[in-house]
């Protein structure tokens, strides 16, 4: 079906419309020989089939035929059989009053007919004084004259259809095919040999006619637009023509005058390059320069004006500096006292936005300035306001202040650390040994609970029932953990002298994960289960230099901080997600650690590496994790950490760690 679909619609229009004449033909065909053949069976069932019926009634219906074949039964059959070969007769019940059957015959020798015309018949025996019922049932039949009839009316049909058919094909070519072919021929004609002198006949008033007087309405078109052409060209070349001549002319003239323009041009462009000099110069400068003049209106503008407050200098000249650089309203006293007293004036760290919408510092200087206004030499007064952009002065400055906190707070741990890590020993070393003491597995215990008359076992339920084993297994935690912070503080506050050794940084990340799975199950109840982990691990990294368990301890902060981040999502859209990649990269090892967790802001971003500081609720963080591992990278290792974040996408941290690094043996 598809490929008689695909070849129809390649064929031609002719093929197209002598498929659809032949169809319609023959669709008509068959349903007038279906209409004929249904019409005639209605007919004629009704006079011609029930006949053979209305017939053996009649012959059955007398007495004596039907005592006859009661009687003798057995000659009665074979007379039935030729009876039925006779007629339409095929099957035949004798039923008495109780309908109880007398006589049976069925036809055994003719084919089954779908339907059969039946009929019930009383007849009354005077010999028997009964009324018995006959029920004939007999098969239905056409006259061979009717059927012959039927056939002669369908051939006759055919034949009908198909001379209109062969007619109206005829009529169709004449009408429709020869105008098209004829167009198509013309068409031909004109893309071939570029003739639009030819014309399309008119055939008829149909649509095709219609095409065609359109066809030869755009050919007259065509060649009215080529007539044009034509003459535009000529009108071209005429003025063409003049156009040389008065170039000639053009060209003494100009001649002239070129002396007298070479000079001015000489000096006009001394003038322009020495202006363009001196505004590069002006660009050039890192300082923001702002010329204004006595009524403090902008004159000139530098680049790094326009860099600094988004304005381009055609926007900005002209108008009020006030109006342009707002944060300058504050202070125009000091701004006109230049001016007035002819005196330069500085106003120090000034706030201003960048377009960026970051803050920066800068100090201002106006100097004042006396200029030439026109040829007469009066003169004119102004001033130059000049930024100068400090903020990374600042910045130095506060490290500066910052590195010296850091110290203070070295030493402050340091001392803290010694004061505290006695009575925490002492709390650690007491409560390991009142559990040892409670121990019934120690044999001292037992002989001392034997000797009071106590039963170590039911003293040890009693305490477990009571939570005393688990108050004691919590101070115990709490104080290991408070060691561990003191640690860490000391560890901060003071240089490491450990040796570097060569170590398999895949291995080790490895094994950091495994307990980071325990680690956080029990002190944050998050299961890094949840989380989906994913390591690719560079295969050409071989031993890095390091300090294992220090690199491991770095790791596994970073690991439960991505962990956490994930875990304070509000609504997760996406699967929590954390990639630990290792990388060589000439003579560095990287370890890239990233989440899709909560991410930081710029603030929180550059502060997370100082000491005690936490974005983690009262009791869940001591600010030292990031400060320690920032320290261990930076100290310990001579490495590089850095930490890219964006609120809601997620935090990346990149470990350097070198690999020239000093091995010992």
């Amino acid at each position: 079906m598809a490929s008689f679909r695909r070849y129809l619609a390649n064929d031609s229009i002719s093929g197209k419309l002598l498929t659809l004449l032949i169809s319609v033909t023959v669709s008509l065909v068959l349903i007038a020989c279906g209409a004929l053949t249904i019409t005639t069976y209605l007919i004629s069932k009704e006079y011609n089939i029930t006949q053979p019926l209305h017939q053996i009634e009649a012959l059955f219906g007398n007495p004596v035929l039907i005592t006859y074949l009661l009687e003798s039964p057995e000659t009665s059959k074979p007379f039935l059989a030729n009876l039925s070969s006779l007629t339409s007769l095929q099957s035949l019940n004798i039923l008495d009053a109780n309908k109880t059957s007398l006589l049976s015959y069925q036809n055994t020798e003719s084919q089954p007919e779908l339907s059969t015309e039946q009929s019930q018949l009383a007849v009354y025996l005077p010999q028997k004084k009964q009324t018995v019922t006959l029920v004939l049932a007999a098969k239905p039949s056409l006259s061979n004259v009717l059927v012959l009839a039927i056939h002669i009316a369908i051939l006759a049909i055919i034949a009908t259809a198909g001379l209109i058919c062969i007619l109206a094909i005829r009529r169709v070519k004449h009408i429709i095919i020869h105008p098209i072919l004829h167009l198509i021929e013309q068409a031909h004609t004109i893309s071939d040999y570029d003739n639009y002198n030819v014309r399309a006949t008119k055939f008829n008033n149909d649509e095709i006619g219609i095409l065609a007087t359109s066809f030869n309405k755009m050919l007259n078109k065509v060649q009215a637009r080529d007539q044009q052409l034509i003459n535009a060209k000529d009108q071209a070349e005429k003025a063409s023509q003049q156009a040389q001549t008065l170039a000639l002319e053009t060209q003494r003239t100009n001649k002239k005058l070129a002396l007298e323009v070479q000079v001015r041009t000489h000096i006009e462009q001394k003038l322009t390059d020495l202006k363009k000099y001196l505004s590069d110069i002006i660009d050039s400068m890192p300082s923001a320069l702002i010329a204004i003049e006595q009524s403090q209106h902008i004159q000139q503008w530098n680049k790094q004006a326009s860099t600094l407050f988004g304005i381009t200098e055609s926007d900005a000249c002209g108008k009020s500096v006030y109006e342009v650089i707002t944060c300058l309203k504050k202070h125009q006293d000091t701004i006109s006292k230049a001016l007035a007293l002819n005196q330069a004036q500085t106003i120090e760290k000034v706030a201003i936005k960048h377009p960026s919408q970051e803050v920066h510092y800068f100090d201002i200087v106006v100097y004042p300035l006396t200029y030439s206004a026109s040829a007469n030499n009066s003169s004119k007064k102004g001033a130059v306001i000049r930024l100068d952009d400090i903020t990374q002065r600042l910045f130095i400055e506060e490290a500066i202040v910052q590195n010296e906190k850091m110290i203070s707070v070295g030493g402050l741990a340091a001392g803290m650390a010694h004061e505290i890590n006695n009575p925490l020993g002492g709390i650690v070393h007491n409560a390991q040994n009142i559990q040892r003491r409670l121990s019934p597995s120690l044999i001292k215990n037992q002989e001392l609970a034997a000797r009071l008359h106590i039963d170590i076992q039911s003293l040890n339920q009693y305490l477990e029932e009571r939570g005393i084993s688990r108050f004691l297994n919590n101070i115990q935690d709490a104080g290991q953990r408070a060691s561990k912070i003191v640690n860490n503080m000391l560890q901060f506050s003071r240089r490491s002298n450990r040796v570097l050794q060569p170590t398999q940084l895949n291995t080790l990340i490895t094994r950091t994960l495994e307990i980071a799975h325990s680690d956080l199950a029990i002190k944050q109840s998050i299961e890094l289960n949840t989380i989906k982990i994913r390591t690719y691990f560079d295969p050409q990294l071989d031993k890095v230099p390091c300090i294992s368990n220090e690199i491991e301890q770095v790791l596994l902060n970073l690991i439960k901080n991505a962990a956490y981040a994930i875990h304070q999502r509000s609504s997760p859209l996406t699967e929590g997600l954390i990639n630990i990649k290792t990388e060589r990269k000439e003579q560095q090892a990287l370890i890239i650690v990233e989440d899709n967790g909560v991410g930081m802001t710029a603030d929180v971003r550059t502060r997370i590496f100082e000491p005690f500081f936490t974005t983690k609720e009262v009791g869940s963080g001591t600010g030292l994790g990031l400060s320690v591992s920032y320290f261990i990278i930076t100290n310990n290792h001579k490495g590089k950490m850095q930490v890219r974040s964006t609120p809601t996408e997620g935090t990346r941290f990149t470990i350097s760690l070198p690999l020239a690094a000093s091995i010992a043996a």
